[in-house]
């Protein structure tokens, strides 16, 4: 792709508009933003007996064993106002997608465990537009949805009946992602493959999706002998309500416009059109949202498209051979320069890496073709006789194959890899060799300054890995449950207990920066203590962990036992004995109980009351000395203490943890 696209006032103003909402985001104050919106409810609630007027702006989704739905609100209490509630009922045709409804109850903040590395439900939602809540609302439908909605959402709704109907859970679950995105019912294990495998990114409607659908209205269009123009429309009409019908989610909405400035771009012969509809997209969607810049799934949809537009355009010429050869190549390119941009962002969101999901995408992405047209005639045809069974028949083989590919390519002994948190440097280093390479041919291949801009980009990388980590305490919790982080620099990550899911406090290591622990300390043998230990000893190295003396059952006594085959060294240890290690001297103390008014106790000896019966830790060395209350939600710091941060400059104090918050205390 020439470099002058670079160079046209739409892009340059796409970047200029993004500059600007970052540093709007910047500049914020704390949680509030720099222009506070009066009628903003989030800085008022709870609201009770509330009357809240809106539109529904979502489809209704499963959510335990209740129905959630966004609203964009348009009154409150008879007072015009602008914000997003998420909604949970029990039925789930309550209300539907762009009903007008009143909801009568409470209005509520939203909670949500702050856990580094996961996602953040409240965070999430408000960047949707969304900061509140309401649970059970009586609900009255002032003005359904119009024509094109109730058809759209008509559509969803038997799409997802059909599919329920004739599959099982898993199998429903995959061809309702593949065709219109819904694949909330997936299980935990069968999600993991798809991601180790790369395939995830098939399971949400997106850009494939639209172009399909183009394809087939195309298709039918040529068999009619319609004119371009007249395919045109016909193309965006159908296109619309599929995008309608599954949701009106950003990359649905990217992928759209995109399409409509293809077509525009292909009818007016002018190559630069799909480059163009990505800017274009990006604009429409962040002026009606802002905040989507920040959302994952916006930045990888759009960075994942826009590697794929630059990279055919710069290299397919390179693609010679066969017709089968060609195809398939092509298929492996794509499926390489999306993800590649997609990399150094999975490393920071999800921290974990699919290594074959650049070849697994060469069976995957046709594979997913045939998938939505076989949906899409089990859909249509579900209800007729002997064409119905024989499309869902062979549908239901189709699934069973692809389930079986995406296991076997997610099970591979390092399919997929665990990376800890990349440092700044290290994303600005690997974006700019991506890009690099993307514009290869455009830049020349004997170009000085290209070479050049990839040493600088390489110490950039070795400056990433030099930069020095901060010695800090942090303190979170999931739950009843608490944990505690120390990094240490010169030594490692030490980590305070495994109560919380090992999924979760896999992803939190990994967020740290580390992607080993050096050592595991527990303030009880009890299970609410270790109950993430297998699943996170199975992610993460653990070189040691420290236990008190006492009883443990027979589960957690083979869960050490599978750890001391891997070369994990388990040291028991006596309330009062202290050892050296990196530095540092770590050692168990009867438990310090510290309350809410500031009042404190140390349990002397073991009671049999289990609630007490809670060793703390204490670390210390020359330049601090500091102790973990005995539920991990908390610390003691002592006069030692060169402490910043959270403890200000005062030393010999008690910081205990908040729900819903990381607390950080640097030394």
């Amino acid at each position: 792709m020439p470099l002058s696209y670079y160079k046209r006032i739409l892009f340059i103003a796409l970047l200029s508009y993004i500059s600007l909402i970052i540093l709007h985001k910047a500049v914020s104050i704390g949680d509030k933003p720099l222009f506070p919106n009066k009628s903003n409810i989030s800085l008022n609630l709870p609201l009770k007996r509330a009357e809240v007027e809106g539109i529904v702006s979502s489809y209704p989704r499963a959510s335990g064993k209740r129905f959630r739905f966004d609203v964009a609100v348009n009154k409150i209490n008879g007072e015009q106002t602008k914000n997003g509630i998420i909604v949970y009922l029990h039925e789930a045709d309550a209300a539907n997608f762009r009903d007008k409804v009143l909801l009568k109850g409470t209005v509520g903040n939203i909670f949500s465990d702050k856990i580094p590395g996961n996602l953040d439900w409240k965070e999430y939602l408000e960047i949707k537009g969304i900061n509140a809540k309401m649970l059970n609302p009586k609900v009255e439908i002032l003005e359904e949805a119009g024509f094109i909605f109730r058809l759209s959402r008509n559509i969803h709704a038997r799409i997802l009946k059909v599919f329920d109907k004739e599959f099982n859970r898993d199998h429903s679950a995959i061809l309702s992602g593949i065709v219109i995105g819904e694949k909330g019912n997936i299980p935990k294990s069968l999600k993991r493959s798809f991601q180790d495998s790369g395939a995830m990114h098939l399971l949400v409607a997106s850009g494939s999706n639209v172009g399909f659908m183009a394809f087939i209205v195309y298709f039918i269009c040529a068999l009619a002998r319609m004119k371009k123009g007249l395919a045109y429309f016909i193309s965006i009409a159908v296109c619309g309500i599929y995008v309608l019908s599954a949701g009106l989610d950003p990359p649905l909405v990217r992928a759209y416009i995109m399409f409509m400035f293809a077509l525009a771009g292909f009818l007016i012969s002018r190559q630069s059109g799909v480059f163009q509809g990505l800017l274009i997209s990006g604009f429409v969607i962040l002026i009606y949202q802002p905040n989507a810049l920040f959302d994952a799934g916006f930045q990888m949809s759009f960075i994942a498209t826009y590697g794929i537009i630059v990279g055919m355009a710069s290299w397919n010429k390179f693609i010679k051979g066969g017709i089968f050869f060609k195809a398939v190549m092509r298929i492996f390119a794509v499926s390489l320069f999306a993800q590649l941009g997609l990399y150094p962002l999975m490393a920071v969101y999800f921290h974990r890496i699919s290594l074959v999901s650049a070849f697994s995408n060469i069976i995957f992405v046709p594979f997913s073709g045939v998938l939505m047209a076989l949906g899409l005639l089990t859909a249509v045809f579900a209800e007729i006789p002997l064409v119905g069974y024989f499309i869902s028949r062979v549908t239901l083989v189709s699934l069973k194959l692809f389930k079986f590919f995406v296991v076997k390519f997610g099970g591979f002994d390092y399919s997929a890899i665990f990376v800890s948190d990349p440092s700044c440097f290290l994303i600005l280093a690997s974006y700019i060799l991506i890009f690099i390479f993307l514009h290869m041919p455009s830049l020349g291949f004997k170009n000085k300054k290209m070479y050049m801009a990839i040493g600088a980009a390489l110490l950039i990388f070795l400056a990433g890995f030099l930069a020095r980590k901060k010695k800090e305490i942090s303190i979170f919790s999931h739950g009843k449950y608490s944990c505690a982080f120390f990094k240490k620099p010169d030594c490692g990550l030490i980590v305070l207990n495994a109560g919380i899911a090992g999924d979760k406090l896999t992803r939190a290591v990994l967020e740290s920066g580390y992607a080993e622990i050096e050592i595991l300390l527990l303030s009880a043998l009890s299970p609410r203590y270790m109950s993430g230990l297998k699943e996170l000893s199975e992610n993460i190295r653990i070189k040691k962990i420290l236990i008190p003396f006492g009883y443990y059952s027979k589960k957690e006594r083979g869960i050490f036992n599978n750890l001391r085959k891997k070369g994990v060294s388990i040291e028991e240890m006596w309330p009062g004995e202290k050892k050296e290690f990196c530095g540092v001297k770590i050692g168990p103390r009867w438990g310090l109980h510290v309350y809410g008014d500031g009042k404190s106790f140390r349990n002397k000896g073991y009671s049999g009351d289990s609630f007490f019966d809670r060793l703390s830790w204490q670390i210390n060395s020359d330049s601090f000395d500091f102790e973990f209350l005995r539920f991990g939600n908390g610390v003691r710091l002592y006069k030692s203490n060169k402490a910043t941060g959270e403890a200000g400059n005062k030393a010999g104090r008690d910081i205990k943890g908040r729900k819903g918050r990381v607390v950080k205390i640097d030394i």
